[in-house]
């Protein structure tokens, strides 16, 4: 990349993928993004890399080098907040000769654990992730694709590409009344009426047993719900029976829309 000149086109706005050099893959040159908008009647030139990641977890993120010998040896570039975005560093996005970003979850000094998303190859995956806790965090990362112009023509042939981190469960209650959710009988969560909660440790094939503290002075749970088994609708939506405590009674069939973050 050393000595590389070019010229940046800001005549009119939209994005524009520019060739810096060759990259340690040979079927992926290094690329600079440039977003040319306009604020408050003036130009805004954005230069960064082509790729982008948007936090949508309940979670802090990291942004990992990673040692490609020994992989212990690693160390953070940047923490994502949650509901925030992060432009990947155009060094760290080709150090590899595959096209990895290293990613964990920021529980203090130490780094726990860390998966990694081939951003060229793959499209949308599930991934896992050890707490220190000993629990488990389950995300799904998906990539959007964002169609540029090559350099300053008018071939709208490259792109550039958002990566979305979302947690794997996402839960609505779209009953009248309080429920309160168990997660493999690891995580309990309250949800409250069309509330929609955000899951991080439950994933696509968890097992969810729903509990209604009183209704009619009676408490009520659930018949488990397996999300191996897909529900109905482009929703995901599963019906959900409640039975008393003892198991001798039925409220009915009450609807949730359970839905699965999907792909």
């Amino acid at each position: 990349m050393r000595d590389v000149v070019k010229t940046v086109s800001i005549s009119r706005t939209w994005k524009r993928v520019y060739e810096l050099g060759q990259s340690l893959n040979s079927n992926w040159p290094i690329q600079m993004l440039c977003d040319a908008q306009i604020q408050n009647e003036r130009r805004r030139i954005i230069l960064s890399s082509v790729v982008r990641i948007f936090n949508n977890s309940t979670l802090p993120l990291l942004i990992l080098n990673v040692d490609s010998i020994d992989p212990r040896n690693r160390h953070r570039v940047a923490r994502i907040e949650v509901n925030k975005d992060y432009h990947v560093p155009i060094d760290l996005l080709y150090a590899y000769s595959s096209l990895p970003i290293f990613i964990g979850i920021d529980e203090g000094e130490e780094v726990n654990d860390f998966f990694s998303f081939d951003w060229e190859k793959e499209f949308a995956e599930e991934r896992m992730l050890k707490l220190k806790n000993g629990n488990e965090a389950n995300f799904i990362v998906f990539k959007e694709l964002i169609m540029a112009y090559t350099e300053n023509t008018d071939q709208l042939d490259r792109a550039s590409f958002n990566l979305h981190i979302h947690s794997a469960l996402h839960l609505t209650n779209l009953l009248p009344i309080d429920i309160e959710c168990s997660i493999d009988n690891v995580e309990k969560c309250a949800l409250k009426p069309s509330q929609l909660h955000l899951v991080t440790s439950g994933k696509r094939s968890s097992n969810l047993i729903f509990t209604i503290p009183s209704y009619d002075n009676i408490k009520w749970i659930s018949e488990p719900v397996d999300l191996k088994i897909e529900g109905k609708s482009d929703k995901n939506e599963h019906l959900v029976i409640f039975h008393n405590e003892n198991g001798q009674q039925i409220l009915g069939k009450k609807h949730f829309h359970i839905f699965i973050f999907s792909f």
